[in-house]
């Protein structure tokens, strides 16, 4: 393996190479066994750092004056990116980045758009995945915010909070180690988090795709692969590409069993392991 495909492969763990340069390496990833075994050990590797970093109780009044800040509508300096990466990292190293920060698959979505499409402000969706079907439950976001980093941290939590408690998640029919899962999804920053609950391990050979469905056009396209270390359960950041100032579309979620062989995915062609490709 030269350094080139090793330093890619780095960089695809770390999610640092841009939508060209990570398709074109997950059709080599689909290829080449030795370079998805390299991308699996780097992926264990950066698991085992994150599970090391050091535990430090905030204080009692951090989170609070945190959001104040994020959420103060006369501030007029904007959040630079690199506030936002300190105040994720002071974030994700109370509890709720235990599971997500090792998540390391941010899924872009291109091209699903509706233009009749009309949303509540500041409503989630949540559509609940089974190995029957998909459901879909509108909720109202705990705390709103204006502020892009600030929202995307109070989304975060609130996916923590349902993954923890997920007898609180409307209409829970999660059955004890049965296959299970949610999306929730923010129309109004376009972003969400996906949770998979004990899915069997993928047969020899496969791999599990995640998909999303426009369910007005029906237009469905790939969203990622779950990381073949961690395919079994999990919680995955993920963002839909915006477009100008057209509405988000109505989205569903489903999980199929693919060929590992195979180098091009424009339609789910496997069997459905989770949620369905309509609700």
């Amino acid at each position: 393996m030269n350094s080139k495909f090793e330093e890619q492969a780095t960089l695809y763990v770390l999610d640092g190479l841009d939508p060209g340069e990570h398709a074109a390496f997950e059709a080599q990833l689909l290829q080449s066994p030795e370079l998805a075994a390299l991308v699996r050990e780097l992926e264990s590797a950066l698991d085992r750092e994150i599970r090391l970093l050091p535990q430090h109780p905030p204080a009692a009044d951090l989170l609070t004056r945190i959001e104040s800040r994020l959420d103060r509508p006369d501030d007029p300096t904007p959040v630079g990116e690199s506030a936002r990466s300190s105040i994720w990292i002071a974030f994700a190293r109370w509890s709720i980045a235990a599971v997500i920060a090792v998540s390391t698959a941010i899924l872009a979505v291109q091209s699903l758009r509706r233009s009749d499409a009309t949303t509540e402000p500041n409503m989630v969706l949540i559509v609940g995945l089974n190995a029957e079907g998909s459901t879909l439950t509108r909720m109202p976001m705990p705390v709103a915010s204006n502020d892009e980093g600030g929202g995307f941290i109070q989304l975060a939590s609130f996916a923590e909070n349902l993954w923890n408690n997920p007898t609180i998640l409307p209409d829970a029919s999660t059955v004890a180690n049965a296959a299970n899962g949610y999306a929730l999804f923010d129309p109004a920053s376009n972003q969400g988090f996906i949770a998979i609950r004990n899915l069997p391990e993928p047969a020899p050979g496969q791999l599990y795709h995640m998909w999303i469905i426009d369910t007005a056009s029906g237009h469905v396209v790939q969203a990622g692969v779950l990381p073949a270390t961690q395919a079994t359960s999990g919680l995955y950041s993920f963002a839909v590409a915006a477009s100008g100032n057209t509405p988000p579309p109505q989205l569903n979620f489903f999980v199929t069993s693919e060929s590992a062989s195979s180098s091009r995915f424009t339609a789910p062609s496997g069997k459905v392991v989770l949620g369905s490709k309509r609700i």
